[in-house]
């Protein structure tokens, strides 16, 4: 399949799942799903999917994120942010 009819897939789907009120993220999902569904093996889009997957495992500004939410839980659970917080004013 070339490129532009691709294109026109992935957005023909997207535009008809918010004209039926979808939620923006399932349309997303779902317009992505059918347009690799049309345009790729299932090979094809396995692998894809399982390179994805592992590179975003693999970064570490991304596990940061819940590594900060967890040491901030475990300092407000042992009382240390309180005592900071009171310290700070």
């Amino acid at each position: 399949m070339s490129i532009t009819l691709t294109t026109v897939i992935l957005f023909a789907v997207f535009g008809v799942l918010l004209f039926l009120g979808v939620p923006i993220s399932i349309s997303i999902v779902v317009s992505s799903i059918v347009t690799a569904m049309s345009t790729l093996s299932w090979d094809q889009i396995t692998f894809i999917t399982m390179q994805k997957m592992n590179s975003g495992v693999e970064s570490f500004s991304l596990l940061a994120v819940p590594l900060f939410i967890l040491a901030g839980n475990i300092m407000n659970n042992g009382g240390i942010a309180k005592r900071l917080v009171n310290f700070a004013q």
